[in-house]
């Protein structure tokens, strides 16, 4: 066995370090992002898009939970969905899922769909109460045939 030289042994030695660098500035790196993580759920859950929007915990689907929770059941009730078991509790659970799949076809919930349900929550009085058949407001029909809505 040839024993290894001086330029061999440098050459090496360089290649450790560098990867010995990469690594500590990759550790720094992630527990600075743990931090901020920590940081942002502690605050009570919201966090702050790239456009400066403030969303929180979208989608909602099966183990969220919370007041948006709350209130997308509370929507789901007031339409016609059956929540027998827990009601409103704020618990994203099976009851939830299966009353959004028998009204939207749908088990996750985006904000625009949050939206939507609750705006709808908020109209289906007037509407099922009104002798016209229609909504007072504008539905995108592509995004109702998502949602599994068929308005005439």
């Amino acid at each position: 066995m040839k024993k290894p030289n001086r330029n061999q042994f440098l050459i090496f030695a360089g290649i450790f370090a560098v990867t010995l660098a990469a690594y500590l500035i990759y550790q720094r790196a992630k527990k600075k992002a743990g931090e901020k993580k920590a940081e942002s759920t502690s605050g009570g859950g919201s966090t702050t898009s790239k456009s400066g929007n403030i969303f929180s915990n979208f989608p909602l689907k099966k183990g969220s939970s919370g007041n948006l929770v709350k209130q997308l059941q509370q929507a789901l009730i007031a339409q016609g969905g059956k929540l027998p078991k827990y009601g409103a509790d704020g618990k994203f659970g099976s009851e939830t899922e299966a009353a959004l799949k028998s009204l939207y076809k749908v088990t996750v919930v985006d904000e625009t769909t949050f939206n939507y349900i609750t705006k709808l929550s908020g109209k289906a009085k007037s509407v099922a109460s009104s002798s016209k058949n229609t909504p007072d407001y504008p539905i995108n029909q592509e995004y109702a045939n998502n949602l599994g809505l068929k308005f005439s």
